[in-house]
């Protein structure tokens, strides 16, 4: 009878070990379980403030898969490391929590994204063609060599969030960044560069040396990178970005202004899967999110 209850309280003991390890993926926050989609991503297609993130926190480590969750009021991000361990982002693409294993990806639904609605008028197609004509080149974007703004030159000094300072001089210093991350769980905030610091260039006659003095002048050029990135063919960090006004597709401002005539886009972002399909998911006012193919067709 004792060894009865002991091999008890080794299964209860187990049992709830692996609700509190497991039981943070079984949900969206705020959504019923019921109401999520899943779509795997082309990793180039997680959010730029998540791949931010990793690259800062976990330098060391490789992106294996990535995932986003769409309930009906918001969405976020999954990613998974090659370390089996797996990061979950809210639609900010803002860090929610870290796990020391992977992400359950078949708890969830998965989505289609070539059901279209199909009480969508026929003749929105054609009036949707200059949109498509302007996502066509997609997938030479993923063939082409990314670009780099600009790259740090070491050795640069970072401060973090508790005022202590690391050293970056090779890209093995990178991993004591990712070190002070592990030893302070809590803190989600980003480091801080020291300046001066020396950052290169890429420019059309070739690599330039600048020295950057203050967090106002490194603005400065993101925001040039920002721009001069818009006539050329997006890299890496711009893809899955979030899309206001203008960058939106004029079919999805269309079907929003004519059936949530009251509400307003907060931002969109375009995505793409795994096995190549191009998808929008885009967040009103009200909280509401909608999925639309690159036909600008809704989803299911």
């Amino acid at each position: 009878m004792k060894s009865i209850k002991f091999f008890l309280a080794i299964f209860i003991s187990f049992f709830i070990n692996s609700c509190s390890q497991f039981g943070d993926s079984l949900f969206l926050p705020g959504e019923d379980p019921e109401d999520i989609v899943l779509y795997e991503l082309d990793n180039e297609y997680l959010a730029p403030e998540s791949k931010e993130y990793i690259s800062f926190v976990h330098s060391s480590k490789e992106l294996n898969s990535s995932y986003i969750l769409v309930g009906k009021k918001t969405y976020g991000f999954e990613a998974n490391l090659n370390t089996n361990e797996s990061l979950s982002f809210d639609e900010d693409g803002e860090l929610r929590l870290e796990r020391n294993h992977p992400f359950l990806a078949d708890k969830y639904k998965k989505g289609d994204i070539k059901n279209g609605s199909k009480d969508r008028d026929k003749g929105d197609k054609d009036r949707d063609k200059d949109d498509k004509d302007r996502d066509k080149d997609d997938k030479d974007w993923d063939r082409e060599e990314k670009e780099k703004c600009f790259e740090l030159v070491m050795p640069y000094t970072l401060i973090m969030p508790d005022a202590s300072s690391i050293t970056i001089e090779t890209e093995e210093d990178r991993e004591k960044v990712e070190e002070w991350y592990k030893n302070n769980p809590d803190s989600k905030d980003r480091p801080s560069l020291e300046y001066p610091v020396d950052i290169v260039i890429a420019t059309d006659e070739g690599e330039r040396t600048i020295t950057v003095d203050s967090d106002d002048e490194m603005r400065e050029i993101q925001g040039r990178c920002e721009r001069g990135r818009k006539d050329k063919d997006r890299d890496g960090k711009d893809k899955c970005r979030k899309l206001h006004g203008d960058d939106i597709v004029d079919c999805i401002l269309e079907y929003v202004n004519s059936n949530y005539p009251n509400e307003e886009i907060v931002h969109a972002r375009r995505l793409k899967t795994k096995d190549g399909d191009v998808f929008y998911v885009v967040k009103l006012s009200d909280s509401t999110i909608l999925k639309f193919n690159d036909s600008c067709e809704l989803l299911d």
